[in-house]
């Protein structure tokens, strides 16, 4: 997910702990960065067609009336649950080695250069820091 839980206005992937720059997502997020509000935690949201991140306060478990549910990324060697596909071996010298791409497995679906993603319907809504441990535990 992304928030700025920890600093306003400072906003990072929780799955990586990186800064988010958000000049990249410019066109359907803009963020409320006023001081000391309760809008820390980002949810996507559908309207009229149009993939929409919104940031709200991250102990709701819905919005609008409908519930909030946890989508799970992983990637690279932060993902468990991805394989490298058989490779041949060689033993020319000259030959170089190239590292196969990771394979999604189970219910995870390869979303390119994001990693693996897997939506996870709960039946009722999700907290942040419910979200975040039952995507820690698959």
């Amino acid at each position: 997910g992304l928030s700025d839980f920890y600093h306003e206005g400072v906003w990072k992937w929780s799955q990586s702990s990186t800064n988010a720059d958000l000049s990249l997502y410019s066109e359907f997020f803009s963020p409320n960065n006023a001081s000391l509000n309760t809008d820390d935690c980002v949810i996507m949201t559908i309207v009229d067609r149009k993939l929409l991140w919104e940031d709200i306060d991250c102990k709701e478990t819905s919005h609008e009336g409908g519930i909030i549910a946890p989508i799970c990324q992983c990637k690279g060697v932060d993902c468990p649950i991805q394989s490298t596909p058989a490779t041949e071996t060689t033993t020319d010298p000259a030959a170089t080695t190239t590292t196969p791409p990771l394979v999604c497995r189970g219910n995870w679906i390869d979303a390119g250069d994001l990693g693996c993603i897997q939506f996870m319907p709960t039946g009722k809504g999700s907290t942040f820091a419910e979200a975040k441990l039952l995507c820690e535990q698959n």
